[in-house]
């Protein structure tokens, strides 16, 4: 939840995955991580699509 003084967190996620991810503020099983804060979410893939990038 976000008070007014707040900003609403901006979710980054795969396109067409496997599943739906929550972006409602309830947690999201695909445990992602927040960065600048909080006020980004990055989500994981279900389809296991970052294991194949490279450094």
């Amino acid at each position: 939840m976000t008070t007014a003084d707040q900003p609403r967190p901006i979710h980054v996620y795969p396109v067409n995955d496997l599943r739906e991810h929550v972006t409602n503020g309830d947690p999201c099983p695909c445990l992602p991580r927040t960065e600048q804060d909080g006020t980004v979410v990055i989500h994981n893939s279900y389809d296991g699509r970052e294991a194949k990038d490279t450094p």
